[in-house]
């Protein structure tokens, strides 16, 4: 006689066999965990006891990324610069990350010295964007920079988009 337990279901309940099996999902785990199954044999002679131990590793997962941004305005006006900060992302595995900044319309790009730089490396945890100045901005605008974040030790990516507001200026009648 064979009666197995354990914190999980065994498939089609099958509890009194040799062999028996469960199935995990792993995303349910969410930290390492060890899982505990007992066996019990017996016969009409004696019993025995034994303990199986399954650890369960959760899946690799993205980067977490904490993107800041200064400074934070529900409506941006023209030449505004913002810093856009995402030095505090973190891989859960320890692992180094990497950025990439996209800039998908119009932004201007500035150097860490606050010159306009459209060459600037875009692959940094911080980034300074302008908004265009006033003569180029007649209507309200939405500039939009992407921020992709991966990391190296998995190849997983977190990705974030920034939307910046701008209100044409008001001009004096």
């Amino acid at each position: 006689n064979f009666a197995w337990s354990g914190p999980v279901s065994f498939d089609n309940n099958i509890t009194d066999q040799a062999n028996v099996s469960f199935t995990l999902n792993s995303n349910d785990f969410t930290q390492r965990q060890i899982l505990r199954f007992s066996l019990r044999v017996s016969d009409d002679f004696s019993s025995s006891e034994d303990e199986v131990y399954v650890v369960v590793l959760p899946p690799s997962r993205p980067p977490l990324v904490f993107l800041d941004v200064l400074p934070r305005k529900p409506i941006y006006e023209p030449s505004d610069r913002i810093l856009l900060d995402a030095s505090f992302s973190f891989s859960d595995e320890g692992n180094a990350l990497e950025y990439v900044w996209k800039n998908l319309n119009g932004l201007q790009i500035l150097n860490q010295n606050g010159a306009v730089d459209p060459s600037s490396d875009l692959t940094d945890s911080r980034l300074i964007v302008k908004i265009p100045d006033a003569t180029e901005i007649t209507q309200y605008t939405e500039f939009i920079v992407k921020l992709t974040v991966t990391d190296t030790g998995n190849g997983k990516s977190t990705v974030e988009k920034v939307v910046f507001r701008v209100a044409p200026p008001v001009l004096p009648p």
